[in-house]
């Protein structure tokens, strides 16, 4: 049940409720019954849709909104999201960023599992006591997105992330009371955009996942690209030294024609990269990754209690050889791209690059195709992608050891 499939019809343009189809299926799964709870979104009138909202608003209110920033989080729910979405719920208050939307899509799990996940880590923030980057509920909404990926196929990463995408830990944390879902994810973030455009708030959209819900939000409304400022991903790699195959990072595989049609249309220079070679370059080292995420440790926050044991079946622990953990540290890709949206100081070095996805070959479907302008084949190629390469891994390590570790505990950064 955790890692089943879901059977839908292919993609279509038309895609307003499609994504409603198993909306009520999931809130049984997450709740434990059939009876739909409906909950206070980011606005306190959840019964009216954000459009409406941001044509009420005030114009006057625009000026002391200019520095105000707004996180939309689309996500496919496996260990690392995980990671990132309670760095996220933990630490944005304090960047001076709100957390207002969660939207879920199929990836490393099936729909259904990746709502449940993404639940649980919403709830266990709360529980917390320090998740105050949400308005009206103390956490912000979610929303089911694309069960399938544009072509109708779903291929999971559970190999790895575990049936249930969070490793499979049976008492990582019980069933969350508040659970509901809302509607359409690609609804709520075209509404989303359009109200922070009109109350002149910065909004950065983080894709943690296959790039299907942005790309039907691009397709539904034109301007999407436009009303957001920032698309900040976690997918793709420019060496050609792949994941899922030897040439794919698993994200873009997944949906090699979504990820082909973002890359194509957003021609906005406001698009960032944090590619797996990227994270491949950028691992905790396992001291530091056992002093901060070993199991059992007493000296953990709820959050970090919950991550050390999500975490524990793809890292394992320190009894665990240096044969048989692999690289000099744990590479956990997603909370990369999410400490850029936090703080983006801590990217040191960058490159402007032209980004194409094949989607075609046999060998190399999914591939990134990267032009830094190094190519002799004379054409000329909107480099907008911004490609992030070096990052100070400081600032993600101290990150981490806030939201995991008591504050009265010792840490050697």
């Amino acid at each position: 049940m955790l890692g089943a499939s879901i059977t839908l019809k292919p993609f279509s343009r038309v895609v307003s409720r499609k994504c409603l189809s198993s909306r009520s299926r999931c809130i049984a799964k997450l709740e434990g019954r059939n009876t739909e709870k409906r909950r206070v979104g980011w606005n306190e009138a959840a019964s009216s849709s954000v459009k409406e909202q941001s044509m009420a608003t005030d114009s006057s209110n625009k000026s002391s909104n200019k520095n105000k920033r707004w996180l939309a989080i689309d996500t496919d729910a496996g260990i690392d999201d995980a990671v990132a979405i309670c760095l996220a719920l933990e630490l944005a208050e304090e960047y001076g960023i709100e957390v207002t939307l969660l939207t879920c899509v199929q990836g490393n799990v099936c729909l259904e599992q990746v709502a449940v996940n993404v639940a649980k880590c919403r709830a266990v923030c709360a529980e917390e006591g320090t998740c105050t980057s949400a308005t009206a509920s103390n956490s912000p909404p979610i929303y089911l997105g694309s069960e399938l990926a544009m072509n109708g196929s779903q291929v999971d990463a559970t190999f790895f992330h575990g049936a249930d995408g969070l490793g499979d830990v049976v008492d990582a944390i019980d069933h969350p009371g508040e659970t509901s879902v809302e509607g359409c994810a690609i609804d709520a973030l075209i509404d989303l955009a359009h109200q922070a455009k009109a109350q002149n708030i910065s909004l950065t959209v983080l894709a943690l996942g296959p790039l299907t819900n942005i790309a039907k939000a691009m397709q539904k409304e034109i301007n999407f690209m436009c009303l957001v400022d920032e698309l900040v991903l976690m997918g793709g790699c420019g060496n050609a030294r792949g994941n899922v195959t030897r040439v794919a990072e698993f994200n873009v595989y997944n949906d090699a024609e979504a990820a082909e049609y973002v890359f194509r249309e957003w021609t906005q220079p406001n698009i960032v990269v944090a590619s797996w070679e990227f994270t491949v370059n950028h691992p905790i080292p396992w001291r530091q990754f056992d002093e901060l995420l070993a199991v059992d440790n007493p000296s953990h926050t709820r959050v970090g209690a919950f991550l050390s044991k999500v975490l524990h079946k793809a890292y394992g622990s320190r009894e665990k050889t240096s044969r048989e953990r692999s690289n000099v540290g744990a590479v956990i890709c997603d909370p990369c791209a999410l400490v850029y949206c936090l703080d983006s100081s801590a990217v040191t070095k960058f490159e402007r690059v032209h980004v194409e996805v094949e989607c075609k070959g046999e060998l190399a479907r999914g591939m990134t195709i990267l032009d830094a302008g190094t190519s002799y084949d004379r054409v000329a190629r909107e480099r907008n992608v911004k490609w992030l390469s070096e990052m100070d891994m400081r600032v993600f390590v101290q990150m981490l050891h806030r939201i995991c570790l008591k504050q009265e505990s010792s840490f050697s950064s």
